[in-house]
């Protein structure tokens, strides 16, 4: 809807929403810039003191801090730009979430697992949060479904 269309309390919950964005951006940004920073300050120190070859112990997290970081700015700068993914809209990719509930529900049953009965209150936490990331990505797949095939509403 066109902004003259909007009522007031619409627009003001559109601002509310778009403030929400950019501060989780601001979150965003600063974690991502801090572990991208890490990861090459760490290169660089690694490159200082040992001349030789790197040990891929300590190359391998390094890689995925940089990796992680560049992934929290690319997200940081979709939210700042109100940019959503091209199919299906969100931030995050269906297979991204689907990968975080595969995750969550490993962390839940090793929860389970190591700790007994005493972990059923995080394990529950960590079911609910993989069945949320799930859902999530099955709404996005069939709303990138529904584009590609021409649909004008997906719900």
């Amino acid at each position: 809807m066109p902004h003259g269309e909007r009522t007031r309390w619409e627009h003001l919950l559109w601002l509310a929403h778009r403030a929400m964005e950019c501060l989780v951006g601001c979150l965003a940004a600063a974690v991502g810039t801090g572990i991208l920073l890490f990861g090459l300050l760490t290169v660089q120190a690694s490159m200082d003191h040992n001349p030789g070859p790197r040990p891929r112990v300590v190359l391998i997290p390094v890689v995925l801090a940089i990796v992680a970081g560049v992934w929290c700015l690319q997200i940081a700068w979709r939210l700042f730009s109100g940019h959503e993914r091209k199919w299906g809209g969100g931030l995050l990719s269906p297979f991204v979430l689907t990968l975080t509930a595969i995750t969550f529900f490993g962390f839940a049953i090793y929860m389970l697992w190591d700790r007994g009965v005493g972990a059923v209150g995080g394990a529950v936490v960590f079911f609910t949060c993989g069945g949320a990331a799930f859902s999530t990505a099955v709404v996005q797949r069939r709303r990138a479904r529904l584009q590609q095939v021409g649909a004008k509403h997906a719900f």
